[in-house]
């Protein structure tokens, strides 16, 4: 690149960073009032299910589907907190991949104040 070229460069590169720029440094119209709602929450899904469906899972009799439901609740520990009475029974399971996934997600979840 010749200095020529360069010098050009630079002259149109700080010409298109200046336009636009208020006092702010931004362009005054890119910023408007914060929105007079909220954003809409959206329940938690995990494979087109919501956690209701998959808490009901927690008792079914192949322990496959109650790890699945498990390791599902699991992804969104947070919302999965209603469900503790349903898990609880989960870490006495006779299955022991059912009761690690169960213990994984009380260690996730965590322990309620009042304990369990």
């Amino acid at each position: 690149m010749t200095v020529r070229r360069l010098v050009r460069f630079a002259v149109v590169a700080a010409a298109g960073l200046g336009s636009g720029c208020g006092p702010t440094g931004l362009g005054e119209d890119s910023v408007g009032p914060p929105p007079k709602t909220p954003a809409p929450t959206i329940p938690p899904r995990t494979d087109g299910r919501g956690l209701d469906a998959w808490a009901a899972r927690l008792s079914d009799p192949d322990a496959a589907g109650r790890r699945d439901a498990l390791e599902a609740l699991a992804l969104h520990a947070t919302a999965a907190v209603e469900f503790l009475d349903a898990i609880a029974p989960c870490l006495a399971d006779r299955d022991p991949a059912v009761r690690w996934a169960a213990a994984e997600l009380v260690g996730r979840v965590g322990a309620p104040a009042g304990g369990r």
